[in-house]
């Protein structure tokens, strides 16, 4: 896993997630920020966790994973690979 700031200079995707749940499936590895509000996820072979503004967890290439939202969050998707 890179450090946060190896990240930044990557391509990105910004997401907006509404009330519900979610799977999403990966191509490269990702690291996730949340930029809004706060997700429920759920890695592959982990627990859920509850993530908030500021954290961030990365989603390995080739993967689901499962979110869940109360509310509206946002987030920002920095690739490792460019798409």
């Amino acid at each position: 896993m890179f450090g946060q700031r190896a990240w930044h200079n990557r391509h990105a995707t910004v997401g907006v997630i509404t009330s519900g749940h979610y799977t999403f499936s990966t191509e490269s590895e990702g690291c996730v920020v949340i930029t809004t509000g706060q997700l429920r996820v759920k890695l592959p072979r982990e627990e859920w966790r509850v993530m908030r503004k500021g954290e961030n967890y990365v989603v390995s290439r080739d993967s689901s994973f499962d979110v869940g939202a109360y509310g509206d969050a946002a987030s920002v998707c920095y690739y490792k690979e460019a798409r």
